[in-house]
């Protein structure tokens, strides 16, 4: 038996009202919904993905009218499709790629002050809409450049000369505004335009009263953007970072978690105890991090705040285009902590890239250095450490496919080294490896694929 309703699109009460007031007709949508169930767009960009994804990659919405609770706050911005869209991509899909539920309990943003600004400051609103859709775009393959964030950022600049206008004092939005093109610069990877948006960033901040200091004190969630685009940054183009860990006092509120309590009950493997002091204390970091994985007791900044800071204290240590530490040990240690640092940072794999070329290319030649160490019969007492270091690498590196074949040189190594230490299967490997930093749910799986490919 059918019934009545069937096939029929049921509202949420005052949403029919809420469209109506917006100009946006409850018909309108159904076509707009239909067209996407069935293949088909009017005119202009799907927003379903045209390449092939796995049904555990497609996030889809209970709701049909992704980002109608934006309706339910007080906002200037036209309620469009397309904007409800975005808001719900930020809101729910953006968020689970930033913070792991792995590390962080269940983010509740509309608490945070981050998200009070964007509800509330259209031209917040537009650049944090701009960013989305760059990463939607990207994480779809068609390159971070899309037509709606360009379209947002416009919206956005406009707003900001307006305010500008009528007021010459530093805003804000002026900061927003220009973190948010310096992170949609790096998701396309346009270095050059990403040092730019930075550097005017920067300047912006040196005029300000308490500089990068009183952003964390003010919205510690714009701080965290502006360091995480610094290091990213850094890592692509192999600079000392422009916000230098060194160079500034960041607060330290009651809901940060510090690592260094944890220090003392952190015991470093052979040899990682020979290493310098800045590394030494970076990986004793690593592991204490490491410790929270799988418990989900983290908030967004805390885990956040943890990553950054790791990441940029070791790119301080030693810039990648800078000269390498004299110690293989210590080159080796550091560049495989960022290495590893990255697939944490970018641990959706499918989406984009974990770890930058330059970081990858350093990190393989070093470890064609230490081949050579094991052929000359040196190198043996660092087996443990080798192996956690090639498998860190072929997880992490941009290319990562093609050292997924049993006879590339990276899987012999991989193959001899365990021979070496009487490893047979990958539970021994990973068992052999836990003194070494490494998260289950990041890295496990693409583990047992590579392996899997070696025993064939």
């Amino acid at each position: 038996m059918k019934g009545k309703n069937l096939g029929r699109i049921i509202l949420v009460r005052g949403y029919k009202r809420q469209q109506c007031k917006d100009g946006v007709r409850p018909d309108c949508l159904r076509t707009e919904l239909k067209a996407l169930t069935e293949g088909e767009h009017p005119e202009g960009r799907p927003l379903l993905p045209k390449v092939v994804r796995h049904s555990h990659d497609i996030i889809l919405p209970v709701n049909p009218f992704s980002g109608a609770e934006l309706a339910y706050f007080p906002i200037s911005v036209p309620l469009t499709s397309s904007v409800r869209y975005l808001f719900y991509e930020f809101h729910h899909d953006v968020s689970k790629e930033l913070y792991p539920r792995a590390f962080c309990r269940q983010p509740e943003e509309s608490r945070t002050i981050w998200f009070e600004r964007v509800i509330e400051d259209p031209c917040v609103f537009h650049c944090t809409m701009a960013v989305t859709s760059a990463r939607i775009s990207h994480s779809q393959g068609y390159g971070g450049k899309s037509v709606a964030s360009t379209q947002h950022f416009v919206m956005a600049l406009h707003l900001l000369r307006r305010d500008l206008d009528t007021n010459s004092k530093l805003q804000n939005s002026s900061i927003v505004v220009a973190i948010s093109l310096a992170m949609y610069s790096n998701i396309n990877g346009s270095t050059g335009e990403s040092r730019i948006h930075l550097q005017g960033l920067k300047r912006m901040l040196d005029l300000c009263p308490g500089g990068l200091t009183s952003v964390y004190s003010g919205t510690p969630e714009v701080g965290n953007k502006i360091r995480r685009a610094d290091i990213e940054l850094a890592l692509l183009e192999g600079t000392p970072t422009l916000f230098s860990s060194q160079s500034i006092s960041l607060p330290d509120p009651l809901h940060v978690v510090p690592l260094h309590d944890r220090r003392p009950y952190v015991t470093l493997p052979y040899p990682l105890d020979e290493i310098s002091t800045v590394v030494r204390l970076a990986m004793t970091d690593v592991l204490a991090l490491c410790d929270y994985a799988g418990r989900a007791q983290l908030s967004a900044f805390q885990y956040l705040d943890m990553v950054i800071s790791i990441i940029q204290r070791l790119i301080d240590y030693a810039p990648l285009g800078s000269a390498r530490p004299s110690r293989l040990l210590d080159d080796a240690c550091q560049l495989g902590l960022l290495a590893f640092m990255s697939t944490v940072l970018n641990h959706t794999r499918g989406r984009r890239s974990a770890c930058s070329p330059l970081l990858s290319d350093l990190l393989r030649k070093c470890l064609d250095r230490f081949d050579d160490e094991m052929a000359c019969g040196r190198g043996h007492k660092y087996s443990s450490f080798y192996l956690w270091l090639t498998f860190i690498f072929v997880l992490s590196a941009p290319e990562f496919e093609q050292y997924y074949h049993p006879d590339s040189s990276f899987a012999r190594r991989i193959r001899v080294l365990a021979n070496t230490l009487a490893l047979e299967t990958l539970d021994d490997i990973i068992a052999h490896l836990s003194v070494y930093p490494w998260v289950a749910a990041f890295h496990d799986d693409q583990s047992k694929k590579l392996w899997d490919v070696i025993c064939r």
